[in-house]
């Protein structure tokens, strides 16, 4: 009965507590009607009603979406697929594809990235991207422009006869959302962090099925550190935007000097090339991918060849959601597992002792 349903983040435990302690002892005092109890029922009730309108109001979400003065990521484990949410340093909000949707009905975008978004204090979401339509990656988008109406809605290369895509752009007009084609070069300031498209330019032909190769490409940067999105791109997509990542696509700009790649395709050989990899130097490689899934992601070979190059490997299955934490110049990456870690390396003690402190809380699970 959707018309019935509203969809709030989980509240706090004391809330919870609170609510149904006070519904109990009113429920008894009224049960019981004496005079003397006649005041403590009043008493609950107004507890149970202030407790119930704190847990629909959600007060702490407007809080969160104030903004801290730093850059969050967060890589959300989807299974086999891509999504990760952006909140920018005054609060501002994007979301990188909405993960899988499949014919049996799972559909992540509702299952797992509404009540992350909704965990994160997200109420409306400002930006949408969708590096491209397969349904991996643009599967989930149709739940989250419905339940969270974003202003935009990016999209790479067009597929104007894909179903996916159709439901998409309807329900985009339903909500009222600005729908753009973004193409290289494109970028705005979001919050005083610069966000280009360094991939796809404008295609020659109309596709007629989604392409990896047809993935946006997003550089996100705030002051030395730079995240970049990749979604499915293949080698020779690597070696053309090879350029505009290093030195950041302007000749004039300093290299960043920590860098966080979202590893192509889930990690497969097809991408994640020796010279892209050596071009980029990631300081940390986020993968996204399901575990135990059938396509064998990541490949061995191309874990090993990040780790060569020095890069901290985070995976979402077996990590569970990768969280970034920057003000532009630290670097901090933690995991829904425990694992933690900080740049500069000065922080390394630090990291250490706090790894194994939430390694020895951590029970179980993803």
């Amino acid at each position: 009965m959707p018309l019935v349903v509203w969809r709030v983040a989980r509240p706090a435990a004391w809330v919870i507590a609170l609510y149904y302690a006070a519904v109990l002892l009113a429920w008894t005092c009224w049960r019981l009607r004496t005079f003397r109890l006649r005041g403590i029922g009043r008493v609950a009730g107004v507890l149970a009603a202030v407790a119930g309108l704190w847990i629909v109001l959600e007060p702490w979400a407007w809080l969160q979406q104030r903004g801290d003065g730093r850059l969050h990521v967060t890589f959300l484990d989807v299974g086999q697929g891509d999504a990760a949410f952006v909140r920018f340093p005054q609060g501002a909000t994007m979301l990188v594809d909405a993960g899988v949707a499949t014919g049996e009905g799972y559909d992540a975008g509702d299952r797992v990235v509404t009540p992350a978004l909704l965990w994160l204090g997200v109420t409306r979401l400002g930006t949408q991207v969708i590096t491209h339509w397969d349904a991996d990656h643009a599967g989930g988008s149709t739940a989250i422009i419905r339940e969270f109406r974003p202003f935009d809605v990016w999209e790479g290369v067009p597929v104007p006869r894909l179903g996916l895509r159709q439901s998409t752009v309807a329900s985009a007009r339903t909500q009222r959302a600005r729908w753009s084609t973004v193409q290289t070069g494109d970028g705005s300031v979001i919050d005083g962090v610069t966000v280009r498209v360094v991939y796809p330019p404008l295609p020659d032909w109309e596709r007629q099925d989604s392409r990896n190769d047809d993935s946006i490409v997003l550089d996100v940067r705030m002051g030395d550190v730079s995240v970049v999105f990749t979604g499915d791109i293949g080698r020779d997509v690597e070696r053309t935007i090879g350029p505009w990542l290093e030195p950041a696509g302007d000749e004039s700009a300093a290299p960043a000097k920590r860098r966080v790649l979202k590893v192509p395709h889930h990690g497969s050989l097809t991408s994640s090339s020796e010279p892209f990899i050596t071009r980029l130097h990631p300081t940390v490689a986020v993968i996204s991918a399901g575990r135990g899934n059938a396509f064998g992601h990541p490949a061995p070979a191309v874990v090993s060849r990040y780790e060569s190059h020095g890069a901290s490997i985070y995976r979402t299955d077996q990590d569970g959601a990768v969280t970034i934490d920057t003000d532009g110049h630290e670097l901090a990456v933690s995991t829904v597992t425990g694992r933690t870690a900080y740049w500069p390396p000065s922080n390394a003690l630090h990291e250490e002792t706090k790894s194994q402190e939430s390694h020895e809380g951590y029970q179980g699970g993803r």
